[in-house]
């Protein structure tokens, strides 16, 4: 079973990067066409090649840096080492097994917890072309809420 969920990620995300791609490319010959340049074939696939390698890359540089969003009125409370803590365990990927790809990080709720003596943060983690976590990150580490199925 988890093989075949990884498969499916894998091709699910695929599927949406190429259409993604796509997208952009018949957007850019589109402004060729507007602006009455000539493309032959070799350019139109050179033109999309490119529009693929671009886009890897920025999903990859969002995969490592993924956005974190911290309300106004939990800013005097969540400090920047906080932040850049759950930055860094979110980022990557979600797991070996089910790649997704983190986007963003919405902190929502800070609430005092009297066990740890000290804040617990409760996150939303939304990956990109599929789905979201809710994590709490307090005194006795990182914890999941609300897996990925939502079970």
């Amino acid at each position: 079973m988890q093989v075949i969920l990884t498969v499916l990620a894998y091709i699910f995300q695929v599927t949406c990067t190429c259409a993604a791609a796509v997208v952009i490319w018949f957007v850019i010959i589109g402004m060729l066409k507007l602006l009455k340049v000539k493309t032959n074939k070799r350019a139109r696939i050179i033109c999309l090649v490119l529009v693929l390698v671009i886009l890897c890359v920025v999903l990859a540089y969002i995969c490592k840096n993924p956005i974190v969003i911290c309300p106004d009125e939990y800013n005097d409370i969540v400090t920047n080492e906080q932040i850049q803590n759950i930055q860094s365990v979110v980022s990557g990927l979600y797991s070996k097994n089910l790649p997704l790809i983190p986007a963003r990080v919405k902190i929502e709720n800070v609430q005092w917890a009297e066990m740890f003596n000290e804040y617990e943060i409760k996150f939303r983690i939304d990956y990109i072309f599929f789905g979201n976590i809710k994590m709490v990150a307090g005194g006795d580490g990182i914890s999941v809420v609300k897996p990925i199925g939502g079970l």
